[in-house]
């Protein structure tokens, strides 16, 4: 043992003389610090000022609730007393409890009258209503097929129920009425529940509705997934007293736009490196390849550490809605997640493409079709958007900042990025080892 602490000790040194060389490589190439520093933060300015002249200029909703009215005809799903279906009655009580809506449905009728579809589609279509949502016969069965507990339980027969509830922390008693209530059915798994929004507000507030919306429903199956009644209880009575803008909204999930910056440092660093003759000289020491990457991506994890901790500040100075229990450990998991994605598609980046051009140009398009495709600006068809990692992390992002959701919550949402930056950083490794010449 004693023989080996020289060699171990000396790699250790050399893993930190390479991040600290990496560290100095990014500060002294201005192109990097002002792409990955300055244009995510002359983006954040140009979107504030942007929505605060809209909602001075009267576009933004003002503080006035949208008339919103459900068409709720989910009755199948599950084997319960309740007509229309427990995750259907859940979506309707939380929306009821944002104060950006007047929300109308069978128990709460707008004029005394039920709403119907030829009902709701009249007073939409004479303004009365801003919104009518259509739930569907198996909204419930879609969103309880979804969950992982399901899919197991069906695979399983439906046996030994306990077993695979012990050790998981769920909420019990909710978790045996639901299961029980599912006992022996046939719902349709692998898909998210959908629903038909019609719209009469401008563009602007329209996509705030949907966002809502869809938010909601992604919260409701992160706590289906948990098991957790508690949870779904928190976001009924989620404390938000006051109407949200879009603003709002997007500002939470554009701050992690830090994320996405190592793709083109990092494709470039390599690009340079490999121009340069670096990795041969590494290749002398003790450190190892596998080494040397491992130090580019911490280096690049510090610098994302460094941006979103600018951008969290520019948040605040925003004045954009921040929940009371939000927590920036966890933004910063968030953000970390993603810098980590995007790190190793750079790394396999600056390994496969010929020159800096190159990699650049892919990069730069790899980042529009994240912002584009992961929710950034609109939600997409989610079939699309699950297999891009930013749609994750932006959902979670949003959860932290406007509903100051928990790392339980938040963490189901991370495993998927974080597996998808795991095979490609191993890729890029495999690609960086077979590389004998660079």
């Amino acid at each position: 043992m004693a023989k080996q602490s020289p060699k171990k000790w000396g790699g250790i040194r050399h893993f930190y003389s390479l991040l600290i060389k990496n560290l100095k490589i990014f500060i002294r190439n201005h192109g990097l610090v002002v792409i990955s520093f300055l244009s995510p933060i002359i983006l954040m300015g140009i979107f504030v000022v942007t929505f605060s002249a809209q909602n001075a200029g009267g576009t933004m909703n003002g503080g006035v609730a949208y008339n919103i009215a459900f068409l709720n005809v989910d009755k199948e799903g599950l084997n319960s007393t309740d007509p229309g279906g427990l995750v259907s009655h859940h979506f309707i009580a939380v929306t009821k409890n944002i104060s950006l809506f007047q929300v109308y449905d069978n128990s709460n009728k707008y004029e005394g009258r039920p709403i119907t579809e030829t009902y709701g589609n009249t007073l939409l279509s004479e303004g009365k209503l801003d919104v009518l949502v259509t739930l569907p016969a198996n909204f419930s069965e879609v969103a309880i097929g979804s969950t992982w507990w399901y899919q197991v339980l069906k695979m399983r027969n439906f046996e030994n129920i306990s077993e695979i509830l012990n050790g998981t922390g769920v909420d019990i008693e909710f978790a045996k009425n639901l299961t029980a209530a599912v006992n022996g059915t046939n719902f349709p798994t692998g898909f998210q529940p959908n629903f038909t929004i019609g719209l009469t507000p401008n563009p602007i507030d329209g996509a705030l509705i949907t966002s809502t919306l869809v938010g909601i429903v992604d919260q409701l199956l992160l706590s289906y997934n948990a098991l957790n009644m508690t949870t779904i209880e928190v976001f009924i009575r989620n404390g938000i007293d006051q109407p949200l803008s879009f603003f709002d909204y997007f500002m939470a999930k554009y701050i992690i736009i830090a994320g996405l910056m190592p793709i083109s440092a990092v494709a470039t660093i390599i690009v340079n490196e490999r121009e340069e003759g670096s990795f041969s000289l590494v290749d002398r020491t003790l450190a190892s390849r596998g080494v040397n990457l491992l130090s580019l991506t911490i280096s690049q994890l510090i610098i994302s550490g460094i941006q979103i901790f600018i951008l969290t500040g520019l948040l605040w100075i925003s004045g954009a809605y921040i929940h009371p229990n939000f927590n920036w450990l966890l933004l910063l998991l968030i953000c970390s997640t993603l810098a980590f994605v995007s790190i190793s598609i750079g790394l396999l980046l600056g390994l496969t493409t010929k020159n800096a051009a190159t990699s650049g140009t892919i990069a730069f398009l790899i980042l529009i079709i994240f912002q584009l495709m992961g929710g950034t600006f609109a939600n997409i068809n989610p079939d699309v958007s699950r297999w891009i990692p930013m749609f994750y992390c932006t959902q979670a992002a949003l959860f932290t900042i406007i509903e100051g959701a928990s790392w339980e919550i938040v963490g189901l949402y991370l495993i998927p990025p974080l597996l998808m930056g795991l095979t490609i950083y191993l890729l890029a490794n495999l690609a960086f080892k077979l590389k004998k010449r660079l």
